[in-house]
């Protein structure tokens, strides 16, 4: 099997919402149930499957389409503030970033919530040079729908909305910017009382948030223990850096002085966000994704002036091939990782299927993929709760060497130790990274 665009925790959990929220638009009775994240991106999905088109590639189409709507934004904002053309720049900065290219053809959110984010800040760089009501409305319509597909764009944004509403309020009457502060408490007011998974997100989001955590690269969560090879200070610039996202980032910083220019908004946006992200006790690359196009709007500049020094030493053609060559070698030594996530989840529920086993299955981590497969057994995972029994009869899914550094203090190692102390496992199959298949006798 190729890769379908899934793989993790978020993108099946993505996929099977969807299918949830269109049998509901078909008119099921059955609830839909408790969903964590925003629930936009799989509604989208809903509702283009309506059309007869698979829900998978529902998601996976309004991904790929979301990341060309990103490229061509970027470019319209760099012709609106520099008049160039930024095709070139956008090839060797975005489109062939595997950090970034990836998430067009993945079942996540990001990808949409990036393309809104940038949306919305084309129609306020419109607003601010022409002053047309019609990007106020699409500003905030962009602005809400971002928010209601990953709620930190609301972060991104926040320095954007408050410009847009100041320059608002300098051209506006009485009348119209006491509608404006209603429709700001309104809205808060409606996400406060309808919306309780935005309030759980908004006490994680900032009961977890610290300063101290900018200078930290170990941490110990409710996802276990995690260490990194740089502080997360540092890993909120990858954006600027890393060769993920941007392979040639450290052959700008000489030409930074060409920055000093840069829009005052979209500058204090960015620093603003990196902020948020560096004091939070996690690091994952696929939060940076938002902010890219920002960044790369912001370095511009020092790349044209890069392209000038290369020009002038009958360097840049190489500098370009080069470029390319190294994203595509990078790219594909990054996918793999991806795909072995991937493939792991296919291979060991295609092998529970054959077994023709339809009982219970006490399992972690990889079990999330158990029903985009077909795979309905009932699943205990060891994440959510402490097991003192298990029924014997029942398969095992686990890899005690992938979990046991990260999760030892954690329930999921807690109930993998008890069960081996209290219960013989015979070993029904191996599989790839040390995956087991194990029977409790």
């Amino acid at each position: 099997m190729g890769f379908n665009g899934l793989y993790g925790q978020d993108s099946h959990a993505y996929y099977q919402y969807s299918l949830k929220i269109k049998e509901m638009l078909q008119g099921s009775e059955d609830e839909l149930g408790y969903f964590f994240w925003p629930k936009l991106y799989p509604f989208f999905g809903a509702l283009i499957g309506l059309t007869g088109v698979p829900v998978l590639f529902s998601l996976k189409l309004i991904s790929l389409l979301s990341f060309i709507g990103i490229l061509t934004y970027i470019n319209k904002l760099i012709q609106l503030y520099h008049k160039k053309n930024g095709i070139l720049f956008i090839l060797i900065a975005a489109a062939t970033q595997i950090y970034f290219l990836r998430g067009g053809f993945l079942v996540m959110s990001d990808m949409l919530a990036a393309f809104f984010c940038i949306f919305a800040f084309y129609q306020y760089s419109l607003y601010a040079q022409q002053g047309l009501f019609r990007n106020v409305v699409l500003f905030f319509v962009a602005a809400i729908l971002a928010f209601f597909t990953r709620y930190p764009t609301g972060v991104l944004l926040f320095i954007p909305a408050v410009a847009m509403s100041y320059l608002i309020f300098k051209k506006s009457s009485v009348l119209i910017r006491l509608i404006i502060v209603l429709g700001s408490v309104g809205l808060i007011w409606f996400l406060m009382v309808f919306n309780s998974n935005f309030l759980n997100s908004l006490n994680h989001l900032i009961g977890t948030w610290s300063p101290s955590h900018i200078f930290s690269r170990n941490f110990k969560t409710p996802d276990g223990v995690s260490e990194h090879l740089v502080p997360n200070g540092m890993y909120a610039f990858g954006n600027f850096f890393h060769f993920g996202y941007l392979s040639f980032g450290s052959l700008l910083i000489p030409f930074y002085k060409k920055l000093k220019n840069a829009k005052p908004v979209l500058v204090t946006s960015i620093i603003f966000y990196l902020l948020f992200l560096a004091g939070h006790e996690t690091q994952n690359y696929r939060f940076l994704l938002i902010v890219h196009p920002f960044v790369l709007l912001l370095l511009f500049h020092a790349h044209s002036s890069l392209k000038s020094w290369l020009k002038e030493r009958r360097l840049f053609f190489l500098f370009i091939i080069g470029v390319l060559l190294f994203n595509v070698g990078f790219a594909w030594y990054s996918f793999r990782k991806i795909y072995k996530v991937h493939a792991i989840e296919v291979e060991i529920t295609q092998r529970v299927k054959n077994e023709n086993y339809e009982g219970l299955i006490y399992s972690f981590y990889v079990d999330q993929s158990f029903k985009s497969y077909g795979l309905d057994n009932e699943v205990k995972n060891f994440f959510y709760e402490d097991y003192t029994h298990f029924e014997k009869g029942a398969l095992v899914i686990f890899n005690k060497d992938q979990f046991e550094n990260q999760w030892a203090e954690h329930r999921v190692m807690q109930n993998w130790i008890r069960l081996k102390k209290n219960y013989h496992l015979d070993t029904v199959s191996l599989h790839t990274n040390n995956w087991i298949i194990y029977r409790i006798k």
